[in-house]
């Protein structure tokens, strides 16, 4: 069974936030979640290996797409909401 299925958006909010932060080494409070993913300072690499992580987390595969059309953590949590709810 998908973890995506059990898990609200607020949890994948936090889960990209500690993440991202960590990944950046960023104070959580520091993050904007309606930020651009590059504006956060996060690079192709970086973006790719979230997803990869991400994918582990939550026990599902993204389309290939996925990474070209990542634009904000906010963004993000919603498509994945659309896309695996």
């Amino acid at each position: 069974m998908d973890v995506v299925a059990e898990v609200s958006k607020q949890e994948l909010k936090q889960w990209l936030v500690e993440n991202i932060g960590r990944m950046l080494i960023m104070s959580y409070d520091d993050i904007d979640c309606s930020a651009h993913l590059t504006e956060l300072g996060m690079d192709s690499q970086e973006t790719l290996s979230l997803l990869g992580q991400m994918e582990d987390w939550l026990g599902i595969r993204f389309p290939a797409s996925m990474s070209e059309e990542l634009g904000s953590i906010n963004e993000l949590v919603d498509s994945i909401s659309n896309l695996y709810k």
